[in-house]
């Protein structure tokens, strides 16, 4: 039996991706030895696997299955009617144990995304209509699993650790399922009081962070919703959109000051 670990990097000469490394540690710290390694230069992908029968028995009780997503010699129809992967196997662990999954879970698959939003209101109060502008904070955390079983039993989880999470829909998905979501404020502060497991940096899929760990940035969020309101009205549109783009510089320093407005 194989498993295996492919990790898109940006220097295919000279840098080994950080998952692939971690990824070679954990078999070197749990099962002895060292996957194989290799590269895919056209790429810019490296592949670990690790080939061993003496933990086949091991990995296969705890789910029938290690395959998400249909392929193609298992059409989704097909893919559908077969036993599906399952994290019921930590179903009975502590607490502790199911944030630990969940958050190796976020370091490999997951996102956290800040915005500051500009919006302009209107409100009628005593037969008077005010005009403002509001700037609000806003926090998504994702964690993308199009596995319909694995979706639901990842929500479950959220939910045994008080976290509120949704699925969310993607058409361009094989499931129609984006993955999970996080945006309520309470169970957004819990989980970036948890942190993260690794120093996994956010890919280019994200303008704004590319580079950065996602630690950094859950540091960077935690600080601010302590020092500064949710959201926060101005009279004028400068003055909001001079606020915006204070807040949004924060979010990509590890210090601030308390903005002047």
């Amino acid at each position: 039996m194989n498993f295996s670990k492919s990790d898109g990097h940006s220097s295919p000469c000279v840098k080994v991706g950080f998952l692939t490394v971690r990824f070679n540690y954990l078999c070197k710290k749990t099962l002895g030895k060292y996957p194989k390694v290799y590269r895919r230069p056209k790429k810019k992908i490296l592949t670990s696997e690790f080939f061993s029968r003496s933990i086949s028995d091991k990995l296969c009780s705890l789910s029938p299955t290690f395959q998400t997503t249909p392929s193609i010699t298992i059409k989704k129809e097909g893919y559908l009617k077969i036993k599906q992967p399952t994290l019921k196997f930590i179903k009975n662990e502590s607490l502790e144990f199911k944030w630990l999954a969940l958050l190796t879970y976020f370091d490999f698959d997951g996102s956290i995304s800040p915005s500051v939003r500009l919006k302009h209101k209107r409100e009628l109060k005593k037969s008077k209509l005010y005009e403002y502008y509001q700037v609000q904070l806003e926090f998504e955390i994702r964690i993308a699993e199009t596995n319909p079983q694995l979706n639901k039993e990842l929500i479950d989880i959220c939910s045994e650790l008080g976290l509120k999470a949704n699925k969310t829909t993607d058409k361009r998905n094989w499931s129609g399922i984006g993955g999970i979501r996080v945006i309520d404020i309470g169970s957004v502060r819990k989980f970036i009081e948890r942190d993260t497991i690794t120093e996994v940096k956010i890919s280019g899929k994200s303008y704004r962070f590319e580079g950065l760990t996602k630690s950094s940035i859950m540091k960077s969020i935690k600080r601010i919703i302590k020092e500064v309101p949710l959201s926060k009205s101005f009279k004028t549109k400068k003055e909001a959109e001079r606020y915006q783009k204070y807040l949004n510089s924060k979010l990509l320093t590890p210090y601030y000051k308390s903005p002047v407005v």
